[in-house]
Parts: structure tokens; C-alpha cells; sequence
């Protein structure tokens, strides 16, 4: 499995966030979708906590910093009928909240 990353191989540029999923839609889908701009390393659709249900949104981080470019270069892409929108992700936002027990 030479082809394979691992998130450590990836820059910060090479992870965006996408928005507007369908409900219905898993990691694989989204890894299948854009699995054509380049090699993906990593699919992470947010999940309500009570229901597992999808959020609507998610992160995509990429081997390389060039597909996450021509992702960017259009403002929305179709994805199974439904328009979704892109961002660069700020690592900051990524990282889990840590709340204080109480």
C-alpha cells in the first residue's frame, strides 16, 4: 500500500472544510467525491453526538497541497445532486473543545 498517506504526510494547506452535506451522506461518500482532485488522507463528517446523524459538514485533508487548491477554485461544487461549499480549514478550528468537568 505505497499509495496510502498518513495525516502527518499533509500540510496545513492541504485541509479544507466543507459544508452543506446531505444528511445522509458518510465518509465514504465524500472520500469517493473527492477522491478526484487527488489522493485523500484523511474524511471527517462532524456527527451529532445523540444521534449520530451527520451535521451537514465535515473536514477533507489531502496528500498534497494542489488538490486542495482545485477544490478552492470554484466556489461550489454538485455532490450527488446537492451544492456544497468549501473553505480552507484553520487548523485552530479543527482541534476538539476540551470543556472542564464539572
Amino acid at each position: 500500500m505505497a499509495d496510502m498517506a498518513s495525516p502527518t504526510d499533509a500540510s496545513a494547506g492541504s485541509k479544507i472544510f466543507v459544508g452543506g452535506l446531505d444528511r445522509s451522506v458518510d465518509e465514504g461518500v465524500v472520500r469517493n467525491f473527492f477522491q478526484q482532485f487527488g489522493p485523500v488522507v484523511e474524511v471527517l463528517v462532524m456527527r451529532d453526538p445523540h444521534n449520530h446523524q451527520s451535521r451537514g459538514f465535515g473536514f477533507i485533508t489531502f496528500q498534497r497541497d494542489e488538490s486542495a487548491k482545485q477544490v478552492l477554485q470554484n466556489r461550489y461544487h454538485d455532490m450527488l445532486g446537492k451544492r456544497v461549499r468549501y473553505f480552507t480549514a484553520d487548523p485552530f478550528l479543527t482541534l476538539p473543545l476540551r470543556f472542564p468537568s464539572v
